[in-house]
């Protein structure tokens, strides 16, 4: 059971990833090239999308790696302490 909780916590990450990934590629990359909207009107826009994307884009490597060494007694906790809890942000 432990696994397939797990399992959807990688597919929810993979897909969050993808998207961030697809909204930079398809949206920010084009907007920012176009010049039609100042530095400022793109950031209300789409504020911080590519910090998030590098973020879960590194939790996700991680959870990968932890999952293919997977067993009985593996936890995610120390992942989500690690990559997701802000620096200097008490738990």
């Amino acid at each position: 059971m432990r696994k397939r909780v797990i399992e959807e916590l990688l597919q929810t990450e993979q897909n969050y990833v993808s998207s961030l990934q697809t909204l930079v590629k398809h949206f920010i990359r084009p907007l920012e090239a176009a010049g039609t909207l100042t530095n400022e009107e793109i950031f209300l826009c789409v504020a911080n999308t590519e910090d998030l994307l590098e973020l879960h884009a590194q939790f996700l490597e991680v959870l990968k790696s932890r999952i293919l060494k997977w067993n009985d007694n593996s936890v995610v906790s120390d992942i989500f302490i690690k990559n997701v809890c802000l620096k200097g942000d008490p738990l």
